[in-house]
């Protein structure tokens, strides 16, 4: 435990969860402060936390053990270490999707753009049309790039139609 020889009074009473599916078992313990605000030169730091994940691989019985440090610009009075556990779940969920929507749409794993911009405008590009499709509604990516491959017009009517 990286804190743990800290006093423990610097440390509001942690937050903790226990997930098991797709063959693990995951505990996370979040520990948060304000001890630290005034020494560090980050504007607007409401609190720093210290997050500690465990993940037991049940088939193959390894045990994997990460630590992260973070910084976030709500109080405690605004952010519980239970609200700062969700948020920080709550990030990985969303980047875990847009990546996962963004391989399998477009294969961008298998994409062998690899040189200069060309990646990072791809992957903005790529980026654009999700956003563009969420706003309309759509839920099926997959299916809304198959039926305008090839057919700008659906495309520029469905960009052009009123939210």
């Amino acid at each position: 435990m990286p804190f743990g020889r800290w006093p423990p009074k610097i440390f509001l009473p942690p937050a903790e969860t226990w997930d098991k599916g797709h063959g693990r078992i995951e505990h996370r313990v979040i520990r948060v402060s304000t001890a630290l605000n005034d020494s560090l030169t980050f504007l607007h730091v409401g609190q720093v936390f210290c997050l500690e994940r465990t993940v037991t691989h049940v088939k193959r019985q390894r045990v994997t053990h990460e630590v992260v440090v973070g910084l976030a610009s709500r109080r405690p009075d605004r952010a519980t270490p239970q609200d700062l556990l969700r948020f920080v779940r709550g990030h990985w969920t969303i980047e875990n999707h847009v990546h996962w929507v963004r391989d399998t749409a477009w294969r961008e794993d298998a994409s062998k753009i690899r040189t200069g911009a060309a990646p990072r405008i791809m992957a903005s590009l790529r980026n654009a049309v999700l956003g563009v499709l969420a706003l309309k509604g759509q839920r099926n990516i997959t299916e809304n790039l198959r039926r305008m491959a090839w057919k700008a017009d659906r495309a520029i009517a469905l960009v052009m139609q009123a939210p």
